[in-house]
């Protein structure tokens, strides 16, 4: 499962990997995020199994 935790204040990601990588990457709806500081994250959804996580990929 794939969790990313966004800190906008900081303008960082904490991004955990694991097995369902190559799931992520096969063409998963994308969300496209603006931070604080400018940047553009573009986000790939994967399935949730616990609904306190919020699943995604950093892809750029």
């Amino acid at each position: 499962m794939f969790q990313c935790i966004i800190a906008p204040e900081a303008g960082t990601i904490a991004l955990w990997v694991a097995e369902e990588e190559q799931r992520v990457r096969a063409g998963l709806p994308l969300v496209h995020l603006r931070l604080p500081d400018g940047n553009l994250l573009s986000l790939a959804l994967a399935s949730n199994e616990h609904e306190e996580e919020t699943p995604c990929y950093l892809l750029k």
